[in-house]
């Protein structure tokens, strides 16, 4: 792909495009960088009516309700992400400002707030 002010650039599809792309915005995060492409004439399709309805609760006990009574628990990776996060953030700051141990450790907190 090329852009301009910028050149070439290899870029892994994740799907082929619809429409005419008339913007593309790079943004860099965490753990790469990405594009978002804007595509002007892009065919619109709803999706197609199943014919049911569902009612969901959140509540305390549970995650979630659902109106046919299926109950579906807290998931455990939520609590698991944020431990990390918090082990993370005490490493970078146990580091020296502007070492380059505070820079691997920002970067790993970064990608654990990603995931959070």
């Amino acid at each position: 792909m090329i852009l301009a002010k910028i050149g070439l650039i290899a870029v892994r599809w994740g799907r082929p495009l619809e429409g005419t792309p008339k913007t593309v915005i790079i943004n860099q995060e965490a753990d790469g960088w990405y594009a978002c492409f804007l595509c002007a004439n892009a065919p619109v399709t709803p999706l197609p009516s199943i014919g049911q309805e569902t009612g969901i609760d959140l509540g305390l006990e549970a995650f979630a309700t659902l109106s046919t009574g299926a109950r579906i628990f807290y998931p455990g990776w939520y609590r698991k992400a944020e431990r990390a996060l918090k082990t993370a953030q005490r490493r970078v700051a146990r580091r020296m400002k502007g070492s380059h141990r505070r820079r691997k450790a920002v970067t790993l907190l970064a990608k654990a707030q990603q995931t959070v």
